[in-house]
């Protein structure tokens, strides 16, 4: 079972990754990428980024038309 204290590391962890990398920041130019959608590619448990590397050149494509 996951406890609360676990929960809550992992939480103050996310924050700080945020903070740290800036997100949330105000841009002085406006963002070339405004109005595109942002996609996350998520892995499973075993796995490791390249089960998506027949979908990147392809979402890739598909952008930057």
């Amino acid at each position: 079972m996951i406890s609360l204290r676990s929960i809550s590391k992992t939480a103050a962890f996310v924050a700080i990754a945020l903070l740290a990398s800036g997100a949330g920041a105000a841009e002085a130019e406006p963002d070339a990428n405004a109005g595109k959608a942002t996609v996350v590619l998520v892995h499973g448990a075993f796995a490791d980024g390249s089960s998506w590397n027949k979908v990147i050149p392809l979402l890739q494509a598909k952008a930057s038309t």
